[in-house]
C-alpha cells in the first residue's frame, strides 16, 4: 500500500531512532495489515534485518501505531558471532527468540552473491507461539572456494504471505 526509505540515526551497529510517513488510501473501512521495516547491508545491498508487525488499518481516524508488546527484534544470534570464518561444511546457528505461529524457522547460508548454499527448518525450545525460547540449528552448506557469505534466520507468515521477521549477519565461509 505504501512504501518509504528513511534513515537510522545512529552508528552501525547501535540502536537509534528513524521517522517515516506511509500515507494509504482502503477501499473497505478496516483490512489487516503488516508495517514492515527492514534495512539493507552497505556491504552487498541484501537485506541484513525485518520486523514487521500486524496492524489493522482503518480508512478514517487518528493515526496510531501501539509497541510490539515482546519488543522488536524477535530471532538474536547468540553464535557465530559476526565476520567469523566458517569452515567444515557445517554451520551450527544458536540463538533465542519468539515465534508469531507454529510454523517451522528456517536458517539460511548464503555465498557472496546471495544465493542459498545450506537450508534447514527448525523450532524453537518453546512450546507455545509467543513464547520466549531457544534454538540450536546445524547447517550443511556446500561452496567450492572461499568467500563472504551471510546466514540468515528468519519466520515466514502463516496469514499474509512474506517474512515476520530476518535476522542476517556476515560470515567469511571456506569449504
Amino acid at each position: 500500500l505504501s512504501q518509504a526509505t528513511t534513515y537510522l540515526f545512529s552508528y552501525p551497529g547501535n540502536p537509534g531512532r528513524f521517522l517515516a510517513s506511509l500515507p494509504f488510501d482502503l477501499d473497505l473501512v478496516a483490512e489487516e495489515g503488516r508495517l514492515e521495516i527492514s534495512i539493507d547491508s552497505l556491504r552487498d545491498g541484501q537485506r541484513s534485518h525485518l520486523s514487521t508487525i500486524s496492524l489493522v488499518l482503518l480508512s478514517a481516524g487518528s493515526p496510531h501505531v501501539y509497541p510490539a508488546p515482546h519488543g522488536a527484534e524477535r530471532l538474536t544470534v547468540f553464535s557465530p558471532r559476526p565476520n567469523r570464518q566458517i569452515s567444515g561444511g557445517t554451520l551450527t546457528i544458536e540463538g533465542a527468540g519468539w515465534a508469531e505461529s507454529d510454523l517451522a524457522l528456517v536458517a539460511e547460508v548464503l555465498d557472496r552473491q546471495g544465493d542459498t548454499v545450506g537450508r534447514s527448518e527448525f523450532r524453537l525450545t518453546s512450546d507455545e507461539p509467543g513464547e520466549l525460547g531457544t534454538f540450536r540449528v546445524e547447517v550443511p552448506y556446500q561452496i567450492d572456494r572461499a568467500q563472504q557469505g551471510k546466514i540468515v534466520v528468519y519466520e515466514l507468515s502463516k496469514t499474509i504471505p512474506g517474512l515476520v521477521h530476518l535476522n542476517a549477519l556476515d560470515v567469511f565461509l571456506a569449504p
